[in-house]
Order: structure tokens, then sequence, then C-alpha cells
């Protein structure tokens, strides 16, 4: 069975993955200091679309996706990231795969 990845690269950006405590959710996001948090309590099927989805406020953020952008930007946007994300990330990738 495939682990959590410590680390993701997002574009030029390195985020660190970690397990613990959050703040009543299941995962959040810190730009700032590049981590991504995962709620410890979280079952492993949830942890892992919870880290896509952790990964994926990190590719809009790279992307600058807003909130008005229409779905053609946006998939426009992102599609050239997350092939990105997935070429750079096996251990991500082999991690949300797992059975």
């Amino acid at each position: 069975m495939s682990s959590v990845p410590e680390r993701v690269v997002v574009g030029p950006y390195t985020y660190t993955i970690r397990i613990g405590q959050t703040l009543s959710e299941w995962g959040m996001v810190d730009h700032t200091e590049q981590k991504i948090f995962i709620d410890e309590l979280t079952k492993l099927d949830r942890q892992r679309v919870t880290v896509m989805h952790e990964v994926l406020h990190c590719c809009t953020a790279l992307a600058r996706v807003s909130d008005d952008s229409t779905e053609e930007h946006t998939v426009s946007a992102l599609a050239p990231v997350i092939v990105q994300v997935l070429r750079e990330n096996p251990d991500l990738v082999a991690y949300l795969t797992a059975e």
C-alpha cells in the first residue's frame, strides 16, 4: 500500500504534505507556507480524495483561476498544470491510485 507522499511539486512550488489535526476540516492548504494539511482522523479513501482536492487548490492558484472564470478558461488553464503535477509526482500518483 502506498503512503501519502511527503511533498508534491506544483509548477515551481514544492508543497509539503502533513497528516495531523486540522481546524475541523478534512484538509486545507496554506499557500504562503506551501503546506497541505490532512486530518489524521480521515479514513484512507477520503484522505486520498482530500489530498487531490488540496492539490487542485494549488493548481488553481498557480493557474490563477478565479471564481468568475468560464469553464473553458478554467479547463484550459488547469490542463497543463495537472499534467505537470502528474509527471513530476509519481509518488502522488501511486498514492492516489493504490487499491
